[in-house]
């Protein structure tokens, strides 16, 4: 740690301003011996914000702009991978001590390289393998010292994540992470490695166990077992991105117990040997964890209530016992030996960890029967209601270009035959390169969940680039995908019928990120069909369901086996099959009376919540459900309480009317229009659809 004492201030320079950046400002923004001289990124836009946020005025371009204009004694390393290396070599050539993101180099020569250069020129070095110093992870370390648990047999971490994260799915193009040479699993079994190898020490023999089980597309590796035959012990770690429950824990397997950390909960168990009688012990061992997993839940709730509990916690540690060192108070934190080891594993497991890389490349088409002259670009045909699109047009005899991401699971469509090209609707340059030679575009892409940006941006940006795309090709028609999400529901009246003249949400960002995004891009389709260019329809569904859904949904969030339905139980629900809504599709692109126009798509049968229930839950295997209505009454009282809790604690639950009437309104929709216009038709009647789902769920 970093003395007291100490009167000496570090110059400190960041590069990278991405999330892992500002944590690490965070923290050194805590430590006294500290002065943050310049942040660094190549988006220079990107370190001006974070400098303003933390109040930095200098912030460069590149690394060679920092050290040309200001003094540093310390460089934190917080960029992808693929640049550690030559940042690295640069800042030690330069005798600038450096801290640095995992892994510190893409091989292990290369990480030796930088270990053999600091050591000549005297600087420090060390990765940021932050859950070395996790709280609970030294609080472990202490207690095994303190219970003497006696010799290490065997190391176990196991990891398992959904790979549905922010920072990979907002990605525009692919994330950095699925281009490392080990691929999106490099990213992320730095972390097993060193936890495990802190214990087994050296690795003398590795053996690594690879499979495909489907969570990441074109059959790319997503699970890897590792065993290792350590100097002072054996290990396992295991990296899976296909189970949906997290699990992140290390267990530690001693002669006299066992220690399990779980970086999850953020608790840890003891189990040590005792004289018990072995009957007993089965009967005492489960009420011991939970005392010790009770008492730890406490010491966490009392930690976030203090503000004591704070994400990458750990790296706070690390800073300050870093820093220690570059003053000659302690030991590097992380151990050469132990850097080089993981380095050393982690090219030989992923040498053998099969496929780990994409393969973006265009696939030509090979659909038959193609008999109409018409070629479509369709966005967002791996999606729900995409998918079915692409179905329709090709039964139909359309040729089909599907414009997709790169992380995106193509494989249905693949089978179909029709032609992909890779890129993000946010990729002006790619999206106009797709629509070349294309007669028609249904753009029905738009980012569902995520953060403001993403889904403003996937929404708008997206919608305005298919605006330009389809104008510079020529193309005939775009029909833009809507949602009956864009109308006003806060100032409408239970029992209003919504007509495509409707009004339309006045103050959607009350209503939350999607409804912004979806009425922010409704105003740039809808100003497109007065001007000049291709002609555009925009289509607005009410809720989907059908091939294979979940019905239960269209009832309330379920939690277990309740479901919360908001509003009273006579409440419209405003349905249309997935089916009927492509087929609304097919007649607008098929009938020119339909250009520059807006329709409504939902089904003509009226159905109740407590109608629905009582005829498709019961006597189904959805009859196990339990309804709670949640009255429009109840959500007004329920939002004074909140009201109250932020004026006491300063903080609560983000709920408002709008988002509540959006929820409760008993409101109808009218499609009489494009029945009108197309002569379309749900395919059969409302009840039939739902009571085929459920036998089919």
């Amino acid at each position: 740690m970093v003395s007291k004492e100490n009167n000496r201030s570090f110059k400190v320079g960041v590069i990278g301003c991405g999330r892992v950046a500002e944590h690490h400002l965070k923290f050194l923004l805590q430590t006294k011996c500290v002065e943050i001289v310049g942040l660094v990124d190549n988006n220079i836009g990107q370190a001006r914000q974070l400098g303003e946020k933390y109040g930095i005025t200098k912030t460069f371009s590149s690394m060679d702009e920092l050290v040309e204009f200001c003094h540093v004694d310390v460089l934190h390393i917080t960029t992808p991978p693929l640049y550690h290396y030559e940042q690295a070599l640069k800042a030690i050539n330069k005798g600038i001590h450096v801290l640095i993101e995992k892994p510190i180099a893409l091989s292990f020569e290369d990480t030796r390289k930088l270990y053999e250069l600091a050591e000549e020129k005297n600087v420090k070095i060390c990765p940021d393998y932050i859950h070395l110093f996790n709280p609970l992870v030294l609080k472990v370390n202490s207690a095994i010292k303190q219970n003497n648990l006696g010799q290490l047999i065997h190391a176990e971490a196991y990891w398992s994540m959904d790979l549905n994260i922010p920072e990979l799915v907002e990605s525009i193009g692919l994330h950095w992470s699925y281009e490392l040479p080990g691929g999106v699993m490099q990213n992320y079994i730095t972390h097993l490695l060193y936890l495990v190898f802190s214990w087994t020490g050296e690795s003398q023999k590795i053996t690594t166990y690879s499979r495909q089980l489907g969570s990441i597309p074109q059959g790319l590796t997503d699970h890897i077992d590792v065993l290792i035959d350590g100097k002072e012990a054996t290990g396992k770690i295991t990296l899976t991105f296909f189970p949906k429950q997290a699990n992140y824990y290390l267990k530690l397997f001693f002669d006299r117990g066992t220690a399990t950390i779980d970086f999850i909960t953020q608790t840890y168990t003891f189990e040590k040997v005792n004289s018990l009688p072995r009957t007993l012990n089965r009967v005492l061992i489960n009420f011991m964890r939970s005392r010790q997993l009770v008492g730890g839940s406490i010491q966490n709730i009392i930690g976030v209530l203090r503000k004591k509990m704070v994400p990458y916690h750990g790296l706070q540690f690390l800073i300050e016992s870093f820093y220690g060192c570059i003053e000659g108070e302690n030991s590097l934190p992380v151990s050469k030996e132990l850097a080089l080891d993981v380095s050393k594993a982690e090219e030989n497991i992923l040498e053998h960890a099969g496929k780990v890389h994409f393969d973006n490349s265009r696939r030509p088409s090979t659909q038959a029967g193609i008999t109409k002259s018409e070629k479509i670009l369709i966005t967002g045909g791996t999606g729900y209601l995409g998918s079915e699109i692409v179905r329709q047009l090709i039964d139909a005899g359309y040729y089909v270009r599907a414009y997709v991401r790169k992380s995106s699971h193509t494989a249905s469509l693949e089978d179909l035959g029709v032609e992909l090209f890779y890129g993000d609707t946010r990729e002006l340059e790619l999206l106009r390169e797709a629509a070349q030679g294309m007669d028609i575009i249904i753009h029905a892409a738009a980012g569902m969940k995520g953060s403001l940006d993403y889904m403003v941006d996937s929404c708008v940006k997206g919608t305005e680039n298919i605006a330009e795309a389809a104008s510079q090709a020529k193309v005939k028609k775009v029909i833009y995908i809507s949602s009956f999400g864009i109308y006003e529901y806060l100032q409408t009246k239970n029992g209003t019928i919504l007509h495509e003249d409707s009004q339309l949400e006045t103050m959607p960002e009350k209503r939350g990120f999607y409804s912004l995004a979806k009425r922010r891009a409704e105003d740039i389709a809808l100003s497109h069909l007065t001007s000049d260019g291709p002609a555009w329809i925009v289509l607005r569904p009410s809720r989907i369901f059908g091939n294979g859904s979940d019905l239960v949904s269209l009832v309330g969030p379920k939690i277990g086996k309740l479901v919360i339905s908001f509003g009273r139980k006579g409440k419209h629900l405003k349905l249309i099959h997935v089916k009927d809504v492509a087929k609304a599709v097919l007649l607008s692109l098929e009938n020119d009376s339909t250009d520059n126009r807006v329709f409504n798509i939902s089904h003509n049968d009226q159905i109740t919540v407590r109608e629905l229930v009582q005829k498709c839950f019961k006597k189904s295997h959805l009859e196990k459900y339990r309804i709670i209505h949640f009255p429009y009454s109840a959500g007004l009282i329920t939002l004074l309480m909140i009201k109250i809790l932020k004026v006491i604690l300063g903080k609560g639950p983000s709920m408002n009317k709008s988002r509540l009437a959006y929820v409760c309104r008993d409101l109808l929709a009218d499609s009489q229009k494009i029945r009108n216009t197309t002569g379309w038709n749900p395919s059969d009647s409302l009840l039939k659809q739902l009571m085929s789902e459920v036998e089919r769920t």
